[in-house]
């Protein structure tokens, strides 16, 4: 069995976003506008808040516009922010970034299990919540779950059902908090229970209202 090193857990049930650009339901994200046109563009280096008192994506690089041709997920890098809008697609309650993927996390709780999908992937993750969220009508947390990832094999199926026994596998305060409020910013560790063979991540968009997943490629 193959493990690796600690992640992040995060989650905010608002929508996701990857820039500053509405699609109509409620999810804001410059890659998903442009990308509907141009698949393979590239957006600014960062984004920009159109409204509200609290501007958490200055600054931050949300990453290219670049769509997977079949799955029609957002394609991401490890460092690339992903944002969230509140309900009234007004401004954005919540960023967050997976800043390194662990493809073959080695466990260090006292009482770990062996993962019962394949092997263990650990996600580090960042998450800023603004002062504003669940203001608006949104959910007042962030909420990240590994239940929400799916993986993706080389025949280019997905499996989901991630949680497996990854929350036995770190000492609990190194995990992402399940709830994250407004105007925090934390880190922590997100373990995914995978198969062997996966090689990428999804997260899955319907969860935040979005109209796309997020892909990140496994290391």
């Amino acid at each position: 069995m193959r493990r690796a090193g600690p992640l992040l857990t995060a989650s905010l049930a608002v929508l996701l976003l990857a820039g500053c650009a509405g699609d109509g339901n409620g999810a804001i994200s410059e890659e998903e506008t442009s990308a509907q046109t141009s698949p393979h563009s590239t957006s600014l280096d960062t984004a920009q808040e159109t409204t509200g008192p609290a501007d958490i994506t200055a600054g931050k690089d949300f990453g290219p516009q670049t769509i997977h041709d079949e799955r029609g997920t957002l394609l991401k890098r490890t460092g690339q922010w992903a944002g969230l809008r509140d309900d009234e697609d007004t401004v954005t309650d919540a960023v967050f970034r997976i800043t390194r993927i662990d493809p073959d996390l080695r466990c260090t709780a006292e009482d770990a299990a062996e993962p019962v999908n394949g092997r263990f992937i650990g996600l580090q993750v960042e998450v800023q919540t603004s002062p504003q969220l669940g203001q608006t009508g949104s959910r007042a947390t962030f909420n990240l779950h590994p239940e929400q990832f799916t993986a993706v094999l080389p025949d280019g199926q997905t499996e989901g059902r991630l949680l497996g026994e990854g929350r036995t596998c770190l000492p609990r305060d190194e995990y992402l908090p399940d709830a994250v409020t407004a105007g925090m910013s934390v880190s922590g560790t997100l373990v995914l229970d995978a198969p062997e063979e996966a090689e990428a991540i999804v997260l899955e968009g319907l969860p935040f209202r979005s109209m796309r997943g997020w892909e990140w490629n496994l290391p």
